[in-house]
């Protein structure tokens, strides 16, 4: 399990485990899906401050291809920067990735996203 402890961790460091393909379409969801900010239980099992970004963006067949992947990236990972929940709401409809907002920086995270 990746634990990370240090405050603000690089964003480089963050996404470092993703391709190419999946780090654009995840730059996609932070500027287009933010949904809010809340309390979720990452790999470490803590509860920490998160913005919440909903993943069903309605790109098609490749896009929702390249998301699965990212997701499967993640549980794998067992990082606690960021973390996906299938169908959130519980009704077939809203799949979520989360950032832990305790570790990443929230302005660097925007500028990253924004910076093709």
């Amino acid at each position: 399990m990746t634990t990370t402890t240090q405050q603000n961790v690089k964003i480089e460091q963050a996404f470092s485990i993703f391709n190419e393909n999946q780090i654009e379409a995840i730059k996609l969801i932070i500027r287009e899906g933010f949904w809010g900010d809340c309390g979720e239980r990452f790999a470490d099992n803590k509860i920490y401050s998160a913005n919440g970004y909903y993943t069903n963006m309605n790109k098609g067949k490749q896009f929702s291809g390249i998301m699965s992947s990212v997701s499967k990236t993640i549980k794998s990972s067992e990082t606690n920067l960021i973390l996906m929940i299938s169908d959130w709401w519980q009704n077939g409809r809203g799949d979520m990735m989360f950032f832990n907002m305790d570790l990443i920086d929230e302005t660097e995270l925007e500028n990253w996203a924004n910076n093709n």
